[in-house]
């Protein structure tokens, strides 16, 4: 009987012949083997798969990193990789990575799932947690036509408004822990197409996860907004998403967090931070470079200002080079004093000094039809500027600004 190493991952499916253990980390019944300490070296029996195979090896998973274990097998096997991370006793994520065959642990390293004969890979070193996304990426880059099927399918699924077929939340499930990014952005699709409650904690996990693909996090903080998720972990995770490296995501955070909540020192202060950077900065040295980041800051500090600052910061906007920038900051303008009325007078000599001839009052007529609404309106006073009225001044970046709005 040769004895090969095997990566042993976390499954959550229970396929073909289970793995009973048996040692000193406790049974499968529970999760007794996590509570036994750092260390054990349960034995795993595999007393049946779907060949008829068998096999007994022992699980070595050191806390804090990858775990690997070692499987004898009365047969020899052409290499397989897995890769998984364990954390505070427990497996987090796993990721196949090439050969074929699954065997899954569940509960730590109280049991264990075969899915078919695994290929292993003899390899003995953990491998370190950052290699894991692009390994992932690289298995799906390298099997393209894996995917073709279940993307066909995902884009069938978000084009139907039929409510969700049976087994969809297991399909989600296995789409969100597919190598290929783009199930995975089909997938936190569909969990906002069907408003799918039992996974929107996954958004929030794939939106806070820097490992992911940045259109699938960007996608989950647009979805956060448009399932109206304004409870405290939704409001926690698109705060640290201000900060994320992909603009896509810092511009739909600061939209999200418009969206879903009232004025509030600490959203204004987090918008200031991304806006000007952490360090004290003027209002009129700002730190961000996108300039569509800049629209969504304008637009959520015009929802959730309050201070001197957020007003200052705005007035730097409204001066910014992008006309984009401007139009969203001057509608920004007065939508806040329409709250805060100790900064209207200021507020109506600034706008109307704004130069009528720059770029894009003139060779864009958008920001000249934005302007002139948003000066007829503090012209009347602040009982004109309605939050309804001021909203539909704002611009969409996802849509055309060639006509002029009614």
């Amino acid at each position: 009987m040769a004895t090969l190493p095997l990566y042993l991952p976390l499954s959550r499916e229970s396929r073909g012949g289970r793995a009973g253990i048996a040692g000193g980390c406790g049974s499968s019944e529970g999760a007794k083997g996590d509570r036994a300490g750092r260390g054990c070296r349960p034995d795993v029996h595999i007393p049946r798969s779907p060949r008829g195979l068998a096999g007994r090896g022992s699980l070595l998973p050191p806390e804090g990193s990858n775990a690997f274990g070692r499987v004898s097998w009365p047969h020899t096997s052409r290499p397989g990789l897995y890769a998984t991370r364990r954390s505070g006793g427990r497996e987090e994520r796993s990721t196949y990575i090439s050969g074929q065959g699954v065997l899954g642990l569940h509960s730590g390293c109280c049991s264990a799932t075969i899915a078919r004969v695994p290929r292993v890979f003899p390899l003995l070193r953990p491998l370190p947690r950052w290699i894991e996304p692009p390994l992932r990426a690289l298995v799906a880059l390298l099997s393209p036509h894996r995917w073709k099927g279940p993307l066909a399918e995902a884009g069938r699924l978000l084009a139907s408004p039929d409510p969700p077929p049976e087994g969809s939340g297991r399909r989600l499930d296995a789409w969100l822990a597919s190598p290929a990014w783009e199930l995975r952005n089909a997938a936190v699709k569909l969990i906002a197409h069907w408003r799918d409650e039992a996974r929107y904690a996954r958004l929030l996990g794939v939106l806070g996860d820097r490992a992911e693909a940045g259109i699938a996090r960007r996608n989950a903080a647009e979805a956060l907004a448009r399932l109206g998720l304004n409870t405290p972990p939704a409001r926690a995770a698109l705060v640290r998403a201000l900060a994320d490296p992909y603009w896509e995501v810092r511009s739909e955070a600061a939209l999200a967090l418009a969206a879903l909540f009232p004025p509030a020192e600490d959203l204004e202060q987090a918008l200031l931070e991304a806006l000007l950077g952490a360090r004290p900065r003027t209002p009129r040295r700002i730190g961000e470079d996108n300039f569509e980041v800049r629209m969504a800051h304008a637009r959520a500090l015009g929802h959730l200002g309050l201070s001197r600052g957020a007003f200052d910061a705005l007035l730097a906007l409204a001066g910014d080079d992008s006309w984009l920038v401007r139009s969203q900051a001057v509608v920004g303008i007065a939508h806040l004093v329409a709250r805060q009325t100790e900064f209207f007078g200021e507020a109506h000599d600034r706008l109307h000094g704004v130069d009528r001839l720059s770029e894009g009052c003139v060779s864009f007529f958008v920001l000249r039809d934005v302007l002139g609404r948003v000066l007829r309106a503090v012209t009347e006073g602040p009982q004109a500027l309605s939050a309804e009225r001021l909203r539909a001044l704002y611009l969409d970046p996802k849509a055309g600004w060639n006509r002029v709005r009614p």
